[in-house]
């Protein structure tokens, strides 16, 4: 459009007439199935290695979803939601962290349910300030005797690393603060979500490596009941089909 500096009288042409309807995009794949990890709820994925980053890799040879990810990016696939399937009956991994007199601060939870959880292990630690801690989380895709990867002692020197790492520093307990733990691990974690329980007002104690708990069935594979799921019908939060 021209800039009209000065007064005046000025005429501009302008086509007139129906503007033809865009078409819509029909290049946005759904893929629906067992994932390593990661949430349940359908997301949005636009390359495999942003799919590695939130549902992991390849975890078996009878699991297909991964492949079928991997295959459709290879062959020139740009958009795609992922609908991760578990049990019906799993829970999501938790864990409280707790202030040095025995009260229940922070709830940490897996992002998703499965066994997968009980693998991620939080190791939390107070700054010298005392108005902020430290926040690492480790995630192994196998299970391992449990050991802190940060010390590296000469007898852990063989233990498989994890294979994922996250970590936050100096996250606050104070809601106003841009350093608040919630926005800034919720925000960016592909493993956990924490919340601040009510009431709480102090840091957590510290806490040496420790993994996550809950409710999980056995490792069987998912069955129909648990593609047909009809837990909720809120768009963006229906699990299954």
């Amino acid at each position: 459009m021209p800039e009209y500096l000065a007064p005046g009288v000025y005429v501009e042409e302008v086509e007139i007439g129906a503007k033809p309807i865009e078409g819509v995009s029909t290049s946005t794949a759904g893929f629906l199935g067992e994932t390593e990890r990661g949430p349940t709820f359908p997301r949005l994925v636009t390359s495999w290695s942003e799919y590695q980053r939130i549902y992991g890799g390849h975890f078996g040879t009878d699991k297909y979803l991964p492949y079928s990810v991997e295959g459709f990016f290879m062959n020139g696939g740009q958009r795609c939601y992922i609908a991760r399937i578990v049990k019906s009956t799993d829970e999501k991994a938790h864990l409280k962290l707790r202030t040095v007199d025995d009260t229940d601060v922070v709830a940490v939870t897996a992002i998703g349910e499965g066994s997968w959880g009980k693998r991620i292990a939080i190791k939390t630690k107070k700054t010298p300030d005392g108005k902020h801690f430290n926040l690492s989380v480790f995630y192994w895709k196998q299970a391992v005797q449990l050991y802190d990867p940060t010390l590296n002692r000469i007898e852990d020197r063989n233990k498989p690393r994890p294979d994922v790492t996250e970590v936050f520093d100096k996250v606050s307990i104070d809601e106003s603060s841009p350093e608040f733990y919630e926005k800034n691990v919720n925000k960016i974690s592909n493993l956990i979500q924490i919340k601040k329980l009510a009431g709480a007002a102090e840091v957590p104690e510290d806490i040496q490596i420790t993994a996550l708990e809950g409710k999980i069935s056995c490792e069987s594979a998912p069955e129909l009941n648990d593609y047909l799921r009809t837990d909720t019908k809120v768009p963006g939060q229906k699990k299954g089909l």
